[in-house]
């Protein structure tokens, strides 16, 4: 795709649901992943050394994934948003799995459920029954909230770094040179 038209990054077109720049909005979004890395390392130290050593192998994935995220996103450069792209959309396919298999694991599996809610929640197992099973609604009730978030987290991350990619791309693709011999050089 070719534009013989002048490129104009001030367009409306390249404002985040018309309030925020695409480049400052895929700032943003680099931002928050970056302190979502911070905050899962911290929040792994405080749990079973299974899930320490779960999150400590995403972290590290993340680094390489976020890196290249942050190249791209800084230097402007598309090719390097792409695998964030592709991340993210093989992490929504697995957020909706998830969302199910918890869903129906948690209503059919009682062993499931206290197991997930030991390990993530640090829910006390060996409590009274009647305390047991309202924390494991309590547990069940702010899972499916926190996935939910995690969804729309994810389509908001996915939308902006894909405008940004799509706004680098109509840039790379505008051929906006005069086509006389003439250099103007006046400044206005």
């Amino acid at each position: 795709m070719v534009n013989v038209g002048e490129f104009d990054q001030n367009d409306k077109k390249y404002f985040y649901l018309n309030v925020i720049h695409i480049k400052l909005a895929a700032r943003f979004v680099v931002a928050l992943q970056c302190i979502i890395v911070i905050i899962n390392l911290i929040y792994s130290m405080t749990r079973t050394s299974t899930i320490m050593l779960y999150s400590w192998v995403i972290s590290t994935f993340a680094l390489g994934l976020i890196g290249s995220l942050i190249y791209g996103v800084y230097k402007e450069k598309r090719h390097f948003v792409i695998p964030y792209l592709i991340y993210q959309i093989s992490s929504i396919c697995l957020t909706i799995l998830i969302f199910f298999v918890f869903t129906i694991g948690a209503s059919l599996s009682h062993s499931m459920l206290s197991t997930l809610a030991y390990d993530f929640g640090a829910i006390d197992v060996k409590q009274p029954i009647d305390d047991l099973n309202k924390e494991l609604h309590t547990f069940t009730i702010v899972t499916i909230i926190l996935i939910a978030m995690a969804f729309i987290y994810q389509l908001f991350s996915f939308h902006v770094i894909y405008e940004f990619q799509k706004f680098l791309k109509n840039r790379e693709s505008n051929f906006d040179f005069p086509a006389t011999s003439e250099m103007d050089m006046s400044i206005a």
